[in-house]
């Protein structure tokens, strides 16, 4: 009883197959989302590896973005590659259109979690957003949601174009890129726009503001053939590339750039720093030059070798210019006579003005001032609107032997103004030496330069003059002017001449000139004295003259009367029937010298061309004498001269005046040919020399 009782109350022990079925079910549980899952993907691929699901995937991403997004003539699929006629992109902040849109993916990528792009490609790709009115405002990440390959980029043409600003174009475009761990990096960047390629560029950029970046590459050109340059600029450009090697570090809004640029032969660095996005300038641009010789790089211009720096302030639009010529030169030496050149460009409103202008000039000689031109104010001159420009320089100690050989020593100092049409200028001690003052003011007005005063004052002269200059066609010009204070003497001094006591005096009267500068030019002349004297006796003018550069004549109308003596010239001279009468008479010869006494009449006629002037002359005096040498009475000489030019070289070499030239020998006469004979015959009824009388004296050459 005992055995069944305890029988009865053992349970049996569970089985293995009950706890075998319930882990099956788990894992089966589990297996189902995952197949599922699995199933969703591979469908999802299947219908992306198919031209019909690709486009349909489109069409769902088009329709999820509310139109931003389409895509005109889709061929291939997702797995072999996708293609596009074109694509594009609309919103208010942005419209991109891609023709010729070419994407082939890496699927493989995904197995580490990237999204890689074997090749994009684009024929076209044009950018347009709409014009900021302030500042680019950064994101605090600019971060993807998963890494990105792109192993071959290609866009055959970039246009980009913001508001109503010109379109800036580019291309061929070609590069590789990806992003990863947080930064972006660029590679093996080439492009090319307007002539200028880049190339060996490289660009990493970091996702976190402030966006640390740092990049480098290089740009290249060849002036010789840019399409930006004038035709005849680059005809006198060398066939050589121009190099430019830029830097870039720091971050998007504490930016540093640095670029080292060479051509041949020489070469230029600068540097620059601040906020492109807010464009605030920490660092001006600074350019430093190197001893550029111009004539390595631009052929047939004068030799300069430039060094200094460049310094560029956009805060203001200014330039600093600190430029030094390390070979100056006379201009007869293709060099320039500049030394240095300091000052302030500053360029607004299409108006460009240098303030603080310095210009060192020869050994010792400045110029310093402003100059501004340009603006909505131009000047009409010569039938060409040309820009107004106003300028106010100081020169000090200019010797213009420095500037070319043959022009005089002299050290001048010199104001000069310049407003729009009108200018000012004073010199008032050209040579340095106090003897010549210069002050002009001219107007040029269309096609006219009009001369509204120049004055000239020396010690022994003051000269007024006003009048015009037509600066086309004939260039017809009329001056009219006074002459005050002359003294004759003291400017034949200055002349190097010698001067006798009794030419001291003062000459007072007006002149006029007119004619032509262009053509066949012309000159007429006039000049009228008024209270002169000379040597204390009144001095009276009367004058005309005339010469015509096609005819090769000239013509004079002209008498003049002092203290008893007289001159009378009329007629002309130049033609083969050409007659220049000369008639003087001489009351009172002391005047000249006062050895002398008596009267003297002199009658006498030039004839012939220019160059082969005749001479007949006859002069008559009843008396004249020479105090302690000789007395003539009735006396009467007669020359003839064939060729008065070459009688005047004889007489020149024969007194030593020319000694290099043979008696007789005028430049323009063939070796060949003899001057004509002169003739010369002499006759007084009566001669006394030195106290002996003769009756009668003949002579003949």
């Amino acid at each position: 009883m005992a055995d069944h009782a305890t029988a009865a109350n053992v349970q049996p022990a569970p089985g293995p197959a009950p706890r075998t079925g319930r882990s099956r079910l788990l894992v089966l549980a589990l297996l189902l989302p995952i197949a599922a899952l699995l199933g969703i993907v591979a469908a999802a691929a299947l219908v992306l590896a198919t031209p019909a699901g690709s486009r349909l995937a489109i069409e769902w991403a088009s329709a999820r973005l509310q139109g931003a997004l389409s895509v005109e003539s889709l061929q291939g699929s997702a797995w072999s590659g996708l293609s596009a006629e074109r694509v594009r992109w609309t919103d208010p902040a942005l419209s991109i259109e891609i023709d010729d849109a070419q994407i082939r993916l890496d699927w493989s990528g995904l197995l580490r979690g990237a999204l890689v792009f074997e090749q994009v490609h684009a024929g076209s790709l044009r950018v347009a957003r709409p014009a900021a009115s302030s500042p680019a405002a950064l994101p605090a990440s600019l971060g993807l949601l998963r890494p990105i390959e792109i192993r071959s980029l290609q866009i055959a043409k970039l246009t980009w174009r913001e508001g109503p600003g010109p379109v800036i174009a580019a291309g061929p475009i070609s590069a590789s890129a990806f992003y990863n761990t947080g930064r972006y990096r660029i590679d093996a960047l080439q492009a090319q726009a307007s002539g200028v390629r880049l190339s060996e560029a490289q660009i990493e950029l970091h996702d976190q503001a402030p966006f640390a970046i740092a990049a480098r590459g290089r740009l290249a050109v060849e002036p010789a053939q840019s399409p930006l340059l004038d035709p005849a600029l680059r005809a006198r450009l060398p066939e050589e590339s121009l190099i430019l090697d830029i830097q870039a570090g720091g971050s998007l809004t504490h930016l540093q750039l640095a670029a080292d640029a060479r051509y041949a032969g020489a070469r230029a660095r600068a540097q620059w720093s601040g906020d492109p996005l807010a464009a605030r300038v920490e660092r001006p641009l600074e350019v430093s030059l190197d001893e550029i010789d111009s004539a390595r790089f631009l052929q047939d211009a004068p030799r300069v070798l430039i060094a200094g720096t460049l310094r560029l302030r956009p805060a203001d639009a200014v330039v600093e210019i600190d430029l030094s010529n390390g070979a100056p030169g006379r201009i007869d030496e293709q060099r320039l006579p500049v030394g240095r050149v300091r000052g302030e460009l500053d360029w607004r409103d299409q108006r460009v003005s240098v303030t603080g202008l310095e210009i060192s000039l020869g050994a010792a000689a400045q110029i310093r001032g402003s100059i501004r031109w340009g603006g909505a104010e131009t000047l009409r001159l010569l039938s060409h609107e040309l820009p107004a420009i106003d300028a106010d320089l100081q020169v000090e100690r200019l010797d213009l032997a420095e500037l070319r050989a043959g022009w005089p020593a002299s050290r001048i100092d010199a104001s000069v103004r310049l407003e729009r049409e009108r200018l000012q200028v004073v010199l008032p001690d050209v040579f340095g030496d106090r003897k010549l003052a210069v002050s002009a003011d001219v107007r040029l007005e269309g096609e006219q330069a009009r001369v509204e005063k120049l004055e000239a004052i020396l010690p022994y002269a003051r000269v007024q003059l006003a009048g015009s200059v037509q600066l086309s066609g004939a260039q017809p010009f009329s001056i009219e002017g006074s002459l005050a204070g002359v003294d004759p003497k003291r400017v034949l001094e200055h002349l190097g001449l010698d001067a006798p006591a009794q030419a001291a005096g003062e000459l007072n009267g007006e002149v006029q000139l007119r004619g032509a500068l262009g053509g066949a030019p012309r000159v007429d002349a006039r000049l009228a004295l008024r209270e002169s004297r000379i040597a204390g006796q009144r001095l009276t003018t009367s004058a005309s003259a005339s010469y015509r550069h096609d005819t090769r004549r000239m013509g004079v109308d002209a008498r003049l009367d002092w203290g008893g003596n007289g001159l009378t010239l009329r007629g002309s001279v130049g033609a083969s029937d050409d007659r220049l009468g000369i008639a003087a008479r001489f009351d009172r010869p002391g005047l000249f010298d006062q050895r002398l006494s008596g009267n003297l009449r002199i009658d006498a006629e030039l004839s012939g061309p220019l160059e082969r002037v005749r001479l007949a002359l006859k002069a008559n005096s009843p008396r004249l004498a020479v105090a302690g040498a000789m007395t003539l009475a009735d006396t009467e000489l007669i020359v003839e001269a064939g060729d008065l030019r070459a009688l005047a070289a004889s007489l020149g070499a024969a007194s030593g005046l020319r000694a290099d030239q043979p008696a007789g020998n005028d430049p323009e006469r063939r070796p060949d040919t003899a001057p004509p004979p002169v003739v010369a015959r002499l006759a007084a009824r009566e001669v006394q020399i030195a106290g002996e009388r003769v009756q009668t004296l003949r002579a003949a050459i």
